[in-house]
C-alpha cells in the first residue's frame, strides 16, 4: 500500500497534479448548506433525478440527493432491513448540485461515503413484496410513481416481431432443453438478461410465469459484473446470432436517444390473450396506449420506498418532499412534472393511465386519475390522438371534461 501511494505521488509530481479524490457526500451537503438524502435502487428515475435533483437542491428545499443505482431489490432491502444492507463506505454515488444543468442525459458529479450508511429512500421497479417475498411491514411505505414498461428486445435486423408468454416461459425457463424449446430462441448464451435484483427481470418474470432466479441467460457483462441495461443493449444490438438473440430492457432505455435503431421491441402476447401487443399503438409510435389501456402485459411502476409512521407518512422529511414532488402533490418551481416524466424519464405519468394493478402481474383495474392528462401526454411524445380536443377554457369541453394543459381531459 505504501509503495502504491508513493507511486501515485511520484506520478502526480511528474504530471503536476495530485490524484483526484471524490468529495465526501455528507461533507459536500454540509458545506453547501444542504441536507443529504441517500437514494438507492433502480436506474429508471435517473433522468428524472438529473432534472429534478438540482431544483430540489435549491432553496427552499435545500436537499442534496446522493444516488446509487444498485438495482431495485438492493434498494428495497436497504430500506426494509437497513442494518444488513448498508451502503458500503467508499461507495461512489452521483449527486445533483444546483449548478448541474446537463439535462436528463447528462452525467452528474460523484461523491463517496466516508462511512457505511443506510438508504433513506429506495427507487424500485417492483413492489416491496416482489423483492422480499413477504408481507410489507406497516413501517415501510410503498408509494406508486410513474408507470413504466418492460420489454423483450431482439437485434434490429431480426425477422421476429412478437413473442408469446408461453414462448418466453419455455425459452427462459428451460434454456433450450430438448423438447422444451421455443425457436428461434434455443441457446441461452444469446439470452441477455439482468441480475436477480433487477426490476426489469422481476416484472417480466411475473408476466411469463418463470421465477426470476430460474431464468436462463447471461446475467453478467464481459467484465464479469452484473449486467446493466447498457450491457444488454450493447450485447443484443451487436450480436452475430441475429435470429437467436433476445434480451430484456425497460422501454425507457429503448426510447432514449437513438436506441430504437439499435434494438427491436417484440410485441407480447400475455397469458390468456388472443393477440400480441406492442407497448405503443405501432412499433414506431410512442403513445404507450396499449400499456395505458391494459393490453400490454409488461406493466410496472417506479415505486418510492421509505420508512413511514403509523399514519403512513414518511418519517424522513426530505424523502417525503421527494415523494410529494414525484407524485405531483407538491409543485417544484421550474418543473412541468408531466413533461419531465414523459420526455426526460421516458415513463408514463399516472395521470395518463386508465388501468392500475396492486401486485406484480396482478389483475388490472380501472383507474381514474384525479386530473387526467392522456391527451397532453400524447402531445408530448408525438401527436395527440384524433379524439383529443384542444382548448383554452372549460367552456370548450363537454360536461364530463375540463380544460387542462391545453386539452379537454376527463374530470
Amino acid at each position: 500500500m505504501r509503495r502504491r501511494l508513493t507511486g501515485l505521488l511520484a506520478l502526480a509530481a511528474l504530471t503536476g497534479a495530485a490524484p483526484a479524490l471524490a468529495d465526501d457526500c455528507a461533507t459536500l451537503a454540509t458545506n453547501q448548506g444542504k441536507q443529504l438524502l441517500l437514494v438507492t435502487g433502480s436506474t429508471a428515475l435517473k433522468p428524472l433525478l438529473n432534472v429534478m435533483g438540482p431544483k430540489l437542491a435549491a432553496a427552499p428545499n435545500n436537499i442534496l440527493i446522493a444516488y446509487l443505482g444498485n438495482g431495485s431489490c438492493s434498494g428495497v432491502n436497504g430500506v426494509v432491513a437497513p442494518d444488513q444492507n448498508l451502503v458500503a463506505a467508499g461507495s461512489s454515488l452521483s449527486y445533483f448540485p444546483e449548478s448541474f444543468n446537463d439535462g436528463a442525459a447528462g452525467t452528474p458529479p460523484t461523491c463517496t461515503l466516508s462511512a457505511a450508511a443506510a438508504t433513506q429512500l429506495a427507487i424500485s421497479d417492483v413492489f416491496v413484496e416482489t423483492c422480499t417475498r413477504a408481507v410489507r411491514p406497516s413501517t415501510i411505505g410503498d408509494f406508486t410513481g410513474p408507470a413504466q414498461v418492460m420489454t423483450f428486445v431482439v437485434p434490429p435486423t431480426s425477422t421476429q416481431s412478437a413473442i408469446t408468454a408461453d414462448e418466453a416461459y419455455f425459452a427462459f425457463g428451460f434454456g433450450g432443453a430438448q423438447g422444451k424449446q421455443a425457436a428461434p430462441w434455443t441457446d441461452p448464451n444469446f439470452f441477455f438478461i439482468r441480475p436477480d435484483s433487477s426490476g426489469t427481470l422481476r416484472i417480466l418474470a411475473s408476466a411469463v410465469g418463470v421465477p426470476n432466479e430460474k431464468w436462463f441467460g447471461q446475467r453478467k457483462n464481459s467484465a464479469g459484473k452484473d449486467a446493466g441495461s447498457g450491457d444488454v443493449l450493447a450485447s443484443v444490438s451487436s450480436s452475430a446470432n441475429v435470429e437467436g438473440t433476445i434480451g430484456i430492457l425497460g422501454m425507457e432505455v429503448v426510447d432514449a436517444g437513438t436506441n430504437r435503431e439499435k434494438v427491436k421491441v417484440l410485441a407480447l402476447k400475455g397469458r390468456g390473450q388472443k393477440f400480441a401487443y406492442y407497448p405503443d399503438a405501432t412499433s414506431t409510435s410512442h403513445d404507450k396506449i396499449n400499456v395505458r389501456e391494459g393490453r400490454y402485459a409488461g406493466l410496472g411502476y417506479a415505486h418510492l420506498v421509505t420508512p413511514v409512521n403509523a399514519q403512513g407518512v414518511p418519517t424522513n422529511a426530505n424523502a417525503k418532499t421527494f415523494i410529494d414532488v414525484v407524485l405531483g402533490t407538491k409543485a417544484l418551481a421550474g418543473v412541468d412534472l408531466v413533461k419531465t416524466v414523459a420526455q426526460d424519464a421516458k415513463l408514463i405519468p399516472l395521470c395518463a393511465m386508465k388501468v392500475s394493478r396492486t401486485a406484480e402481474g396482478g389483475d388490472l383495474h380501472r383507474f381514474k386519475p384525479a386530473a387526467a392528462c392522456g391527451c397532453y401526454f400524447e402531445s408530448l411524445v408525438g401527436t395527440a390522438s384524433s379524439s383529443c380536443k384542444a382548448c383554452t377554457a372549460d367552456s370548450q369541453c363537454s360536461s364530463d371534461q375540463s380544460c387542462q394543459s391545453g386539452f379537454c381531459e376527463a374530470k
